[in-house]
């Protein structure tokens, strides 16, 4: 099954796909504390989550940290992150939670 993900963000009328219709499966989705960004993560079938950033209300989605199974949470400085890992990547890159 593909899944869409969308903003309620209107623009021209209509709301924002934020990423294409993919076989994919979405398991946390959160906005920035300043609201300009959006962090979501995703996994395809059997694979590791990778937790992506895109800039609201239409940007490209970035990339952020792949073993990211579930939504983050930021600090209240917003400058750290924390997730929930269920399983070990394959290939892990530790860069202590910042972003």
């Amino acid at each position: 099954m593909q899944q869409l993900l969308v903003t309620g963000i209107v623009t021209a009328g209509s709301p924002v796909a934020v990423a294409s219709p993919a076989k994919t499966t979405y398991h946390g989705i959160t906005f920035s504390r300043d609201g300009n960004s959006l962090y979501f993560t995703r996994s395809e079938e059997g694979e590791v989550g990778v937790l992506y950033q895109i800039a609201l209300p239409a940007g490209v989605p970035r990339k952020i940290k792949e073993g990211v199974d579930g939504a983050v949470t930021f600090s209240p400085s917003g400058d750290r992150f924390a997730f929930v890992r269920f399983k070990e990547p394959a290939a892990s890159i530790s860069d202590g939670g910042k972003h």
